[in-house]
């Protein structure tokens, strides 16, 4: 099976789960420094093909989506 999480965004077959406090290491010029960032999971549930069970797949945060989505075309982004 193949799955696209594009397609189940774009179809709007996915919810939110509850935004939480994380802890992320940013590199800076210096070094490395943590800090406290806002993260709501995407959830995109979907069946298994053999025994029909759901499964949830939390691919992206929605701030990850909204900060790529901002990015202008000429600026690269790198994964």
């Amino acid at each position: 099976m193949s799955l696209i999480y594009l397609d189940y965004l774009k179809a709007g077959r996915f919810k939110l789960g509850e935004a939480k406090t994380v802890e992320v290491l940013q590199s800076y010029a210096s070094g490395f420094i943590y800090e406290k960032e806002q993260a709501t999971p995407i959830i995109i549930e979907i069946k298994c093909a053999q025994c029909e069970s759901k499964i949830e797949v939390k691919p992206v945060s929605l701030e990850y989506l909204l900060f790529t989505i901002g990015k202008s075309r000429s600026e690269h982004i790198y994964s």
